[in-house]
């Protein structure tokens, strides 16, 4: 079987759905962060001064600062009877936890500029760019706005989106480097991502709200959908029309086939590093 362009909508309209649940929750989390660290009575506020992000809630300074020995023996024969569930913390579990969140940041940081640099040149690239939006002639400014100039306008849409994004994604991840790779509880820092964070998921409801009115509606509409499905069938077999496809069409569909609508883990599983994502646009890092 060939590879195609032609879309499956279908799959489009759930993966950019399941995109704006992502992007909404990923909100909440921002929220959780700035009424931690941006208020005086934040949690985080209450940590002693001699805590680390590696020992944030750790028991046994819990005990040994808050519990008197009677209690602390108290709790542990509860735990013993009843054990509690293994926590799930942003900060705290040891240096290796630690070690651990700080790679994971630095990786994403790397993916996320990667991601951005491809969305940036998918908008802009003098082969067929999805910006400023053209219909099938290439007329930027069309009398009679058809189905592949809403299809390009959409696609515009979200390389723009992707790379806002992903930019205020890598700075949201610089400011919790700043606290998981020197290991300093720096509150103003956490405050930081949390603020960024609510911005950067306002652009990736935008982006998943774009791909939504593209794949969920646009081309839903018939006889659009039975002919994208009876198109992708054929080109699945055969190769013919992906083979045949050039200029502004072909680069529609390839935008709403690619990356820029699934998100840094669709590149992940193009790449194999954030590196030879960016050998594909002739930069050797």
């Amino acid at each position: 079987c060939a590879s195609t362009l032609v879309p499956n909508v279908d799959a489009k309209c759930s993966q950019a759905i399941t995109g704006l649940v992502q992007a909404v929750a990923s909100g909440g989390g921002a929220f959780t962060l700035i009424s931690a660290a941006c208020r005086e009575e934040g949690w985080y506020g209450d940590i002693p001064k001699d805590r680390f992000p590696h020992n944030v809630g750790s028991n046994d300074l819990y005990e040994r600062d808050y519990l008197d020995k009677e209690h602390s023996d108290a709790r542990r024969l509860s735990e013993a009877e009843a054990p509690a569930p293994p926590r799930q913390l942003l900060f705290g579990g040891g240096r290796g936890s630690t070690a651990v969140q700080c790679a994971t940041s630095i990786g994403s940081v790397m993916w996320n500029l990667a991601y951005a640099a491809l969305a940036i040149n998918a908008a802009g690239n003098r082969n067929g760019p999805s910006c400023p939006p053209a219909n099938l002639f290439g007329e930027e400014n069309p009398k009679v706005k058809g189905i592949v100039y809403e299809i390009s306008e959409g696609s515009c849409a979200v390389d723009i989106e992707s790379a806002i994004t992903s930019f205020l994604l890598v700075i949201a991840q610089l400011e919790l480097i700043a606290v998981n790779c020197v290991d300093t509880l720096n509150v103003r820092a956490i405050c930081g991502a949390g603020i960024d964070g609510i911005f950067a998921a306002a652009a990736g409801i935008a982006q998943a709200a774009t791909g939504i009115w593209l794949a969920c509606d646009t081309l839903q509409r018939e006889p659009i959908k039975s002919l994208v499905t009876l198109a992708r069938g054929i080109d699945i077999n055969s190769g013919l029309i992906t083979n045949a496809q050039t200029g502004n069409m072909g680069r529609r569909l390839s935008a709403l086939q690619g990356f820029q609508m699934e998100g840094v883990e669709e590149l992940k599983r193009r790449f194999a590093t954030p590196e030879e994502a960016w050998m594909s646009l002739g930069y050797d890092l």
